[in-house]
Formats: structure tokens, sequence, C-alpha cells
């Protein structure tokens, strides 16, 4: 039996096992306790007496259970919790949400439970509990080892406190930590960054993302280059941070399997491999999209 489809890309009727197949499933928490300058992700200030973490659980467990049923997934490879800020919500989102994944589809042996959290302290507390509720990997958005820069980018830890959390989550979650960093910032050049990822080299486990800087329209970082008040990287000199990152990472072992991400054999996220070899996948939350093949 084929697929007929929605405009959403969904199948129609239920089908046969043998056109069912392997899926994944990304979640999207839009709170954050403070908005980042560069960033133009659909996403909410959080106040916890604002956000009823039980309600929102019960409509994205909802949303779930009706796109798994409507969609061509038989087994799920990844769930991705992902924002926004997810470290936010409590432990029982992820609960919930595998709940429903182990009811209406199987499971892929080791399934793959990301989730993004912030290296804070507040954040580390809550970590084992994310962990017992079936997380397995996490992504801490480091983004920078620079104060000055951190500052800037408006985020809420210091590169003190970053590196404090990331090794507690190295121990939580071994071979299982990807780090994020941003380059291409501004007034950043080649020997700056150079160093910085000397540094973040002394701390990377198995996974690492690095990210060019993009100038999003309506953040305030688009603002200040449109004021002339932020300068940013020549195309060449962030060309040169590019290729220098990839030779690095190389060295330690560190292989680029797409373009922002790199790791050991082993260790490259399900997650980003289904996006980039084209896997059927889910969104759930606000602002998400699906696929079907």
């Amino acid at each position: 039996m084929s697929c007929v489809f929605f405009r959403r890309g969904f199948c129609s009727r239920v089908l046969h096992p043998e056109t069912r197949r392997l899926g994944i499933v990304y979640v999207h928490w839009p709170y954050c306790s403070q908005i980042c300058a560069y960033c133009n992700f659909n996403k909410y200030l959080y106040a916890r007496k604002k956000v009823d973490d039980n309600q929102i659980t019960k409509v994205f467990t909802k949303q779930l259970q009706s796109m798994m049923k409507r969609s061509c997934i038989s087994k799920v490879a990844s769930v991705y919790f992902g924002g926004g800020t997810p470290s936010l919500a409590d432990p029982s989102l992820v609960e919930e949400v595998l709940n429903v994944v182990a009811k209406v589809s199987s499971v892929a042996k080791e399934m793959e439970v990301t989730l993004e959290a912030n290296p804070t302290s507040t954040h580390l507390d809550k970590l084992k509990d994310f962990k017992t509720a079936g997380v397995n990997r996490l992504s801490l958005g480091v983004q920078s080892l620079q104060d000055d820069a951190l500052q800037l980018m408006n985020r809420n830890h210091t590169a003190k406190e970053a590196l404090c959390v990331l090794a507690q989550a190295n121990e939580l979650f071994p071979k299982k930590t990807n780090i994020d960093m941003i380059f291409a910032r501004p007034g950043q050049t080649c020997l700056d960054w150079e160093k910085e990822l000397e540094e973040v080299l002394q701390h990377c486990g198995h996974h690492l993302s690095l990210y060019q800087l993009t100038i999003e329209p309506g953040t305030p970082f688009s603002k200040a280059v449109k004021r002339g008040e932020m300068k940013l990287p020549s195309n060449e000199a962030i060309a040169d941070m590019y290729e220098h990152s990839v030779k690095a990472l190389n060295n330690v072992g560190l292989r680029r399997y797409e373009i922002s991400n790199f790791a050991k054999d082993g260790a490259e996220s399900k997650q980003n491999l289904a996006y980039w070899t084209g896997i059927d996948y889910i969104g759930i939350g606000p602002g998400t999209i699906n696929r079907k093949q």
C-alpha cells in the first residue's frame, strides 16, 4: 500500500507494517530564562508562575500521539529535546514523551535521547533527574569560553561556570556530551578563535558542534550591525577559522560528519545523521515542522 499525503506530509491511512519505517522525533520547548542577542528561534521568556508544565506536557504528548498515528514511522531511533532551553522544563516532560513513543511505536535498540541545556549551576541540579527520566545524551550550549563574548551574546553563564558544568556533565553522560560553540563573533580574529578552540579541545570529549554566527533579521545583533555598532570578521577570516577548525579537530580524532558537527567514530548524533540522510521526522511543539520522504 502506498502513502497518500496530507499537505503537511503525513500518511492519510494506516499502512501495512512493511511500508512503515524508521524515524526520529524533535520536541521544541520554547522558553528561555533570557534571550540571546543572536537568536531568532521561536522562543519566549520563561516565568515559572506563567508556565504550566503539566499542561504543556499534556499538549505535547497529545500532539505526539496524533502525529505518530498518522505518520509512516514505525520505529523511533532518536528523540531530541531542543529549544528554547528545555532544561528549564520539568523532567517529567521527558518521561511522558518517551512513554508515548514506546506506546505508539517500537523503540530502536539504544535509542538516543538528547537534551539541550545551558551550562549553569541551576540546570546542573536537574541533570540527574533528566537522566533518570530517560535522557542519555546531553548538548551543552557553551557558545564561548570568553566572558566578554558571553556578555555580548547575552548568555546567562560565565566561562568558568560552563567548564564546571561540562566536567560534571561528562561524568553523568560519559562519551555522550556535546559542546555547542559559536565562531565568527563580532570583533573575533583568527588568532582569537584558534586559542579558544585549543582550550575547548582540552575539555571536549567525543562530540563538538561549531556554528558560524548568523546575523538574523530582527535580533539585537542585526540591529547593532545596521547601526554600525558591531563589526564582523571578513568572509576570508571566517573561512580561515572554519578550515583551521576542521584540521585541528581532525588531529584529535573528531571527524566532520556534516557541516557543523564533529565526532569521534561511533559518537555521531543519530538525530543529526537523520536530518542529513533524509529520514522521516516528527516535530512537536510551537514552530516545528515535519518531514516525510
